[in-house]
């Protein structure tokens, strides 16, 4: 009877043992299926020690491994060749994350950085801004134009008067060149000035040649417009029968022409103008309308 009685008691205390196992094991797995998740982040082709700082930022713990097998304790002169999980793998925090590393060669490590390339200022001072801009971006220099008389928009409305670094100097390419601009518009209507002037220079060394056949098929239409004022249409494209030098000077033509009367009504009729005389002074020597 007493062993029954014990084996009772024993039997109640391992079912009481069996169910505190289920209910902490399931305590556990609730808190490993509910515990945050962090996506491992890719670090492949960093610096170990780089990585490392990666994965502890994101709550990751981390374990370094060579390609064959070693534990490495010490980060520095390692680079991440991948990671375990792979990146993108979702873990739960302060999980391990393996990082499969190489060692950096050495000449990888000493390479010398290559010398920045230097340019020599240029002086541009009383130049227009526009052609300054070109001049500093052709040798890679960087510009920032500016003038205490307002904002400079188009560069060619200014003239440079100083700059920063100075002409002369000898800086790297890339630098930034502060441009200071005055404002051109004595300059620009000089310019203006002088264009106007060369071009009635020309217009009057013109009109003194020769008559050329613009100049002729021009007068020709005023000529013909005096004569019939209430409307005309020479067809010099689509109509022009002869167009030939004379050879005691001028022009002979012959056209197609469209003329209009009082009373509106048009006739399509053929016109022929002998011109002479100077692109200046041209002469109609005779006018045909048949």
């Amino acid at each position: 009877m007493l062993d029954a009685t014990r084996q009772s008691a024993q039997k109640k205390k391992f079912w009481i043992w069996a169910l505190v196992a289920a209910v902490v094991v399931g305590f556990f797995t609730m808190l490993a299926l509910t515990a945050p998740k962090v996506e491992v982040p890719d670090v492949s082709g960093k610096p170990a020690e780089e990585a490392i700082a990666v994965l502890f930022e994101k709550g990751l713990e981390y374990e370094l491994e060579s390609s064959s097998g070693d534990q490495i304790d010490d980060p520095a002169g390692w680079e991440v060749v991948s990671t375990n999980p792979v990146a993108g793998s979702e873990v739960s925090e302060h999980a391990e994350v393996g990082l499969l590393v190489r060692e950096i060669p050495k000449e990888e490590v000493e390479a010398p950085s290559e010398a920045a390339v230097q340019v020599t200022v240029p002086d541009l001072i009383g130049k227009p801004g526009d052609e300054a801009n070109d001049q500093l971006k052709g040798l890679n220099l960087a510009t920032d134009f500016t003038s205490p008389e307002g904002w400079v928009v188009m560069k060619s409305n200014w003239d440079v008067v100083s700059m920063d670094p100075v002409p002369g100097s000898v800086v790297d390419e890339g630098t930034m060149i502060t441009v200071t601009v005055k404002s051109a518009l004595e300059r620009l209507q000089q310019e203006s000035d002088a264009s106007d002037a060369q071009y009635e220079k020309r217009a009057a060394e013109a009109a003194t040649l020769p008559i050329e056949e613009d100049y002729a098929m021009t007068f020709c239409d005023n000529y013909t417009e005096k004569e019939y004022p209430y409307g005309y249409s020479n067809h010099w494209i689509l109509d022009k029968l002869a167009a030939e030098p004379r050879a005691e000077g001028g022009w002979y033509f012959k056209v197609g022409t469209t003329l209009t009367n009082a009373y509106g009504a048009e006739a399509d009729m053929t016109l022929e103008c002998h011109v002479s005389g100077t692109n200046g002074s041209p002469v109609m020597d005779q006018f045909l309308v048949y």
